[in-house]
């Protein structure tokens, strides 16, 4: 019997209901292993952590899942399908099942049969791109199963074919020759020796799955059941080859090692750390760690692990696999120019490790245990022996957030300037204090006791967050039926406010040990408001603009309401080309802030217009209904405005998306993508950078924001609330503004989506 289930990074997850995949926009990587994982076996920890350690450089939000196709013992009957769809690519009963069910469900059919073809094609086509297809060993064999199928089901319902090319299939040790369409009739050729490559040139049919192979010449598992049948016969030497037929890309590793290599840490029952190298070799060749193991730093709850890549196939696996979950596969993903590359990379890999193994072998048991923890604090510099952040680390981290491409001597002195603040800044903080507060005040809270441990120690030893599935959070965490995306929100802005309140902390230090002064703070506002506002400003017009327009033709009035306004100024020149745009218009101002200047509000003064106070967080009416009730004018248009703002309304999503009621927005923020969320130390860049702007703006503006949430001896960390939107979810492209630093996007909303 097929069972789909979620896999975490501790195996084998809960069974999925397949209703929440089909209606849902979420990529789903499918892994299809080989005939051990498809019997359940070895589907644990070390599996789960090799295939999200994969998938870490992904932008875009995924799950994944895999599939089982028995519950009892059927090893051999796999073996035997394997070898006989070999020789003769027939249809396997159990993939025509998991075919129809997984990618063809009932309810969908019924609909998609009523569409015209246009709205079809973008149907199935919406459908189809949400599926990257993971095979390794036997479960390469099922993509292909897959693919025929699916062609099979077209064709028989006069689907167009053309939105097959959406979904992506990823090769790992393939143990099946792929099959290619001629474009010019139903004729079918497989790839390989005894196929395509002896065959003459044709042109081939495209409406197919958008694959990859990744394949060892030495994989002897491979070669017993296809022979060497996709490895061209000119040899390559060590170099990797590549070659492309169609939508199918191959690339192929022609050097014969096949070690495994491991470096381990673990505690004896006596209470004694030892360290080892664990070197040996794979005999088949095909083992899945052998393909995709790269340079890392592995932690469990028993041990600590360093890898090294034991194929130079590792990179471009996972870079393939990332750029399928983000939607920017193309050719070039695999080019020949990139495969060289990281040829080159684990070439040096394997050197760096000879030196390595030879002192290790020369070495007794104590200094082979420095040896090796030497090595693992190379490969992640920052344990739990740094109690503060050292000058190194912080640079990378502001380096990171800045996108840093000129030496310092090329900076203007207020980037200097802005840059030092932020290094004295996060030089203050205790990182160990600052994890401890994290894992008991957010993890001990909300994570349920059996996984709090393995999310305690990525943090405290990798300075990274888990990557966690449902079944990690507490159950009442899970009122109200939050989504994944709301329970990411609310770990979110717990976590980023014990940052805030640590940065803080160090912001009273700094300040009072006069290491930041009011200078700093003028070079800093010049920093921002003279490099980026005009590049940020155009964007804005522009944009402001594009949207005021599908208003000209509406009789009633529009209200630009802003959003978080602070004092006004920004807002006075778009109001102005607002006006301009707009001459047979009424147009109303409003901002809701908690700011009076000493003249009062600049909206008041120069528009005629109101300051509404920031609604209590008890209240549920919606800004659009607010401001009309504020004008009395409950049919007026309302264009709403905000410009850095929403991420300090202390809200979820879901939860400013309820009180925008669908009303357009426009929106200037400062997104950040899933490594920053991920990774502690550009986390707290971010933040740490946020918070020395708004003093600087405090010191030399009229604002009054930080320096009060300061001044006490427990700094108020209520008033300067975080919640960064991601970058993954803005809708449509080009909203970027280029050249400013950190991100900042400029987002037309219709309406606002998350």
């Amino acid at each position: 019997m097929i069972r789909y289930y979620h896999l975490t990074e501790q195996g084998l997850g809960s069974p999925i209901d397949l209703s929440t995949i089909h209606d849902t926009d979420t990529k789903f990587v499918f892994f299809l292993g080989g005939i051990l994982h498809l019997n359940g076996q070895y589907i644990g920890p070390g599996l789960g952590n090799l295939l999200y350690a994969m998938c870490a450089d992904a932008r875009r939000e995924f799950q994944i899942c895999t599939v089982t196709l028995s519950d009892t013992p059927v090893s051999n009957e796999l073996v035997n399908d394997m070898h006989e769809l070999a020789r003769h690519n027939h249809i396997l009963p159990y993939m025509e099942t998991l075919t129809r069910e997984l990618l063809f469900p009932a309810h969908r059919m019924a609909i998609w049969n009523t569409l015209p073809h246009l709205a079809l094609q973008q149907e199935l086509t919406r459908h189809f791109q949400r599926f990257i297809f993971l095979g390794y060993s036997f479960g390469t064999s099922l993509i292909q199963q897959l693919e025929l199928i699916s062609r099979q089901i077209f064709c028989a319902n006069q689907f167009p074919l053309t939105p097959l090319a959406s979904a992506h299939g990823l090769n790992i040790g393939p143990c099946l020759c792929p099959r290619l369409w001629m474009a010019d009739s139903n004729e079918t050729v497989n790839v390989g020796r005894s196929g395509s490559f002896s065959s003459p040139a044709r042109e081939y049919d495209s409406d197919v799955f958008t694959q990859a192979f990744f394949i060892r010449a030495n994989d002897k598992f491979m070669q017993d059941v296809i022979g060497k049948e996709l490895i061209p016969t000119q040899s390559m030497g060590d170099f990797p080859s590549r070659y492309q037929i169609n939508r199918k890309t191959f690339v192929i590793e022609n050097a014969c090692n096949a070690m495994a290599v491991k470096l381990q840490l673990f505690p004896l029952p006596s209470g004694q750390t030892i360290g080892q190298i664990d070197y040996r070799n794979d005999p088949s060749g095909h083992e899945l760690t052998t393909y995709c193991s790269t340079k890392e730093l592995i932690i469990s709850a028993e041990r600590q692990i360093a890898t090294y890549p034991s194929s130079s196939l590792a990179g471009p696996i996972r870079e393939t696999l990332c750029s399928m979950i983000d939607g920017t596969y193309h050719d070039q993903t695999l080019s020949t120019k990139a495969i060289s590359s990281s040829h080159q990379v684990f070439t040096a890999y394997q050197t760096e490790f000879t030196t390595l193994y030879a002192n290790y072998c020369d070495a007794d048991l104590q200094q082979a245990t420095k040896l090796t923890l030497d090595e693992m604090e190379r490969l992640h510099p920052i344990g739990l022996s740094n109690q503060y952040l050292n000058e190194h680390v912080i640079s990378e981290a502001v380096s990171g957030l800045f996108n840093c491409r000129k030496k310092s001597e090329d900076c203007e002195v207020s980037e200097i300037t802005t840059k030092q603040g932020l290094q004295r800044l996060m030089s203050q903080i205790s990182l160990e204090d600052l994890k401890t507060d994290i894992c008991t005040e957010v993890f001990d809270q909300h994570i349920v006791p059996e996984r709090v441990g393995i999310w305690k120690q990525t943090l405290l030893t990798l300075n990274e967050f888990q990557r966690f599935a449902p079944e990690d959070i507490f159950p009442w965490s899970l009122q109200n039926s939050f989504s994944l995306r709301d329970i990411y929100d609310l770990l979110d802005l717990e976590i980023n406010q014990i940052v805030v309140k640590h940065l803080m902390k160090s912001l009273q230090t700094i300040y009072s040990e006069k290491m930041i002064h009011i200078d700093d703070a003028k070079l800093m506002c010049d920093y921002v408001l003279g490099n980026f506002s005009t590049r940020i400003d155009q964007k804005t017009l522009q944009s402001l603009l594009e949207m005021a327009a599908g208003f000209s033709a509406s009789p009633e009035p529009l209200i630009y309401f802003s959003l978080g306004c602070g004092n006004g100024q920004a807002d006075v020149k778009y109001v102005h080309k607002l006006s301009e745009a707009l001459p047979h218009k009424q147009i109303l101002v409003a901002g809701m802030d908690t700011y009076r200047g000493k003249m009062g509000h600049v909206f008041e003064y120069a528009f005629d217009g109101i300051i509404i106070p920031p609604p209590s967080g008890t209240e549920s009416v919606s800004y659009p209904a607010l401001v009309r009730a504020a004008f009395d004018c409950s049919t007026a248009d309302v264009l709403l405005v905000e410009r850095f703002a929403f991420h300090h309304f202390g809200m979820t999503c879901r939860q400013l998306k309820h009180l925008l009621d669908n009303c357009p927005l426009l929106s200037v923020e400062e997104p950040v993508t899933a490594p920053e969320r991920a990774q502690l130390l550009p986390r707290v860049a971010r933040i740490a950078y946020d918070l020395l702007i708004n003093w600087a703006l405090d010191m030399m503006g009229d604002q009054n924001w930080i320096i009060p949430a300061i001044t006490s001896p427990a700094p108020q960390t209520s008033q300067f609330q975080v919640l960064y939107r991601w970058a993954e979810h803005l809708p449509g492209e080009g909203t970027q503004v280029e050249g400013v630093y950190p991100r900042t996007d400029v987002i037309k909303y219709h309406p606002f989506q998350y």
